[in-house]
């Protein structure tokens, strides 16, 4: 269901789609397309894989700890100011700081463009920290001291991950650090 304009940057294929599920031609479920493109899951610009890192098991509290899991980042979508995940989120709140750190001429687009910083936000030895549990959302950050700082969420369930919540220019940690990448 994704085709790729280059090597590098997946591309939504609505003809793909439309054949698969065809009562979607005809605006049917139209949420429940959105939702399933929000979490699409866009591939790194070097590797080419999903995964754009791993993070270790992390003892957050004494009586919380993660399961070592990979992280995601996800097409996303921006809801307004400071609402939102992903690629998409961070492109309608961030866009002049990914645009003075990202000066390549080859980004495919703009996702391509989120994915590069992203990328280099997450490199290993990236230090992370841990502010505190909120009773909805377990978050770290992890912090370039050149780059930015990236806030990573995880997600329990059947296979655990952390996806990209949004990415921006403060270059200091909060909070306890807690591991590296």
């Amino acid at each position: 269901m994704v085709g790729a304009a280059n090597a590098n940057c997946p591309v939504f294929d609505h003809q793909t789609v439309v054949r698969a599920f065809p009562k979607w031609e005809h605006g049917q479920n139209r949420i429940i397309t959105i939702q399933k493109m929000s979490k699409r899951r866009l591939l790194h610009p070097r590797t080419g894989l999903e995964v754009f890192g791993v993070l270790p098991l992390l003892r957050l509290t004494p009586k919380f700890q993660t399961p070592m899991c990979p992280i995601f980042l996800c097409e996303g979508k921006h809801s307004g100011p400071h609402r939102g995940f992903g690629a998409r989120h961070i492109l309608a709140e961030h866009r002049l700081e990914i645009e003075r750190h990202i000066c390549e001429a080859n980004c495919a687009d703009d996702l391509h463009m989120v994915a590069l910083y992203v990328a280099k936000l997450l490199l290993p030895r990236t230090p992370l920290f841990y502010e505190a549990q909120s009773y909805r959302h377990t978050r770290v950050s992890a912090v370039r001291i050149n780059t930015g700082t990236c806030v990573l969420q995880f997600e329990d369930g059947h296979e655990p991950y952390w996806h990209v919540i949004t990415a921006f220019e403060r270059r200091q940690g909060r909070g306890k650090r807690v591991a590296w990448i």
